[in-house]
């Protein structure tokens, strides 16, 4: 069960459609998905990418911009899967094809040997204020669970465009699964809570010397926390993936409004659900 304290849960509690993560190094990030039932994952990865630690290594272990060394290693290892040669039904689903992008995965190379936890949506904005860390809930509903898991399967078939650790990785991923959520333009601030908090650690920890820096400092970060969750900003559009792929995953925003027009089934879009169940509200 879902709380304030934690958001670990036993494998049978989970259902499929749920937004799961998975810590790894030491709790310095994790690593999200979508569970689709059936011991199975698809969630989304970096693999081989070499940008997608570049931009948190910049700003967290670099004055100088340089993201090169050991801790770009740490940050690019930390979504990238090993190829599956010892787990049978993970090599029968990737059939030796590259490991990266939007893959297909039992739930143990998902955990990769780590807790099991469960993201929480339709949260009270007590119970937002109330998690520390970021990555772990959002004011924004879910959407039913079939459409859910059409979009990751969707997603699954024609990729989520190119792997970028703070603008588009497996948080946005599955984020983008379960509420249809996405950004008007490539140029819309970070939606993956993860990014956020890095992003707030590091404004509010500016002149925190003193006890009523701090203070102040504390109030900052959490009030840009919740401003910019994905049920607060008013930046974001409800968006079919047929056209997500087209926008983001095909052509980066780059393919003419004409022709994203003609390629979108007019029946693919879904209805908007105001209200979901969750034991965190």
């Amino acid at each position: 069960m879902v709380n304030v304290f934690s958001n670990k849960i036993k494998r049978d509690n989970i259902a499929a459609g749920d937004h799961i993560y998975s810590y790894r190094l030491l709790k310095s990030y994790a690593h999200h998905g979508i569970y689709i039932g059936n011991n199975k994952v698809i969630h989304f990865t970096g693999g081989n990418n070499n940008n997608e630690a570049d931009g948190l290594v910049h700003g967290m272990f670099s004055s100088t911009g340089s993201s090169t060394g050991p801790a770009k290693n740490i940050f690019q290892s930390s979504s990238k899967p090993e190829e599956p040669k010892d787990c049978e039904e993970c090599f029968k689903y990737h059939e030796g094809k590259p490991v990266e992008g939007v893959i297909l995965s039992c739930l143990d190379c998902f955990l990769a040997g780590g807790s099991l936890y469960l993201f929480a949506y339709s949260v009270s904005k007590k119970f937002f204020y109330a998690k520390i860390r970021g990555g772990t809930c959002t004011l924004a509903p879910s959407d039913p669970l079939d459409q859910v898991i059409h979009r990751a399967q969707y997603l699954l078939d024609h990729g989520f465009g190119d792997y970028n650790l703070l603008k588009h990785n497996c948080e946005d991923f599955a984020l983008y699964c379960k509420t249809g959520l996405a950004p008007k333009s490539p140029e819309s601030p970070a939606i993956s809570g993860q990014a956020i908090c890095f992003g707030a650690s590091k404004m509010s920890s500016q002149g925190s010397s003193h006890a009523v820096n701090l203070i102040s400092s504390i109030n900052l970060y959490f009030d840009l926390r919740y401003n910019n969750d994905l049920g607060v900003r008013g930046d974001l559009v409800k968006m079919p993936v047929e056209e997500f792929v087209i926008k983001y995953a095909q052509g980066g925003g780059r393919t003419s409004e004409k022709d994203q027009e003609s390629k979108i089934p007019s029946d693919q879009a879904f209805e908007v659900k105001k209200k979901v169940t969750n034991p965190g509200a």
